[in-house]
């Protein structure tokens, strides 16, 4: 009887033994999984941050012309107001010429 019983519970703790070792296996699947997904979402938003930076750069580019073309604008009406200089576009500059 007591070697049935000790049978039994050594069966038992060769199941609980599998059993963990199945576990740790998918947990080391998981983590791997996981580190790989974590790696992806990084590499995604070192991307994105790229793009945002380009996006930015030409923005800025595009107001700085804005503001040159705002201020020739300006200097053009300065210009014709004093009735001092002829002012012409050539090819999208702007040529003063002198009387």
């Amino acid at each position: 009887m007591k070697e049935s019983m000790i049978e039994e519970l050594l069966a038992e703790v060769k199941q609980i033994e599998e059993k963990n070792t199945r576990y740790k296996e998918r947990n080391e699947r998981l983590k791997a999984e996981q580190t790989g997904h974590v790696n992806e979402l990084l590499s995604e938003a070192k991307a994105q941050e790229r793009e945002l930076a380009k996006k930015e750069i030409v923005n800025r580019e595009q107001v700085d012309e804005l503001m040159k073309e705002k201020w020739d604008f300006i200097r053009q009406k300065e210009n014709l107001l004093e009735g001092t200089t002829n002012i012409t576009t050539y090819r999208g500059h702007t040529i003063l010429l002198h009387s």
